[in-house]
């Protein structure tokens, strides 16, 4: 929950993809391929860390759907092309809460990579999917801090 954070500055954020290298510290480079308001392909250059050990990027073409309602706006994401994962989706959803200041960020994600792993790493990945997705949501966090400064 972003308390005191309007629904629009969120979501503005989430749906800003030319400006998400800026926001986001796991997106190096993000570029509109086409789109036609609620439909859109955006290709990524995104960066992983294996703790301060290993590190790199990779190329990611999503596609994307938004849906914008009265007290929610929701943008599903899916792979259309990726060396690194079979499969990649999610969305990232906010909600206004009613009666109060603030709103309701949740984001969804499902990553299966390209190589299949052992028992023993796939419990590993996720731990590291995890460990991203609570990086991606402090990021979003500080730039709506920083937009209501």
């Amino acid at each position: 929950m972003l308390r005191d954070a309007p629904a629009g500055v969120a979501w503005g954020i989430i749906n800003d993809h030319e400006q998400a290298p800026s926001i986001f510290s796991n997106i190096n480079k993000s570029k509109v391929l086409s789109g036609d308001g609620q439909n859109k392909v955006v290709q990524q250059e995104c960066a992983w860390k294996l703790f301060s050990l290993l590190s790199g990027a990779f190329a990611l073409k999503l596609g994307l759907h938004e849906e914008v309602g009265p007290q929610a706006h929701r943008l599903s994401f899916w792979k259309i092309e990726s060396a690194v994962f079979r499969e990649f989706s999610g969305a990232w959803q906010v909600q206004a809460l009613e009666g109060r200041s603030g709103c309701v960020v949740i984001h969804e994600l499902y990553a299966e990579p390209a190589i299949p792993l052992s028992s023993l790493l796939d419990r590993f990945a996720q731990s590291l999917f995890e460990q991203e997705v609570r990086g991606i949501l402090g990021d979003l966090e500080r730039e709506v801090r920083q937009r209501l400064d």
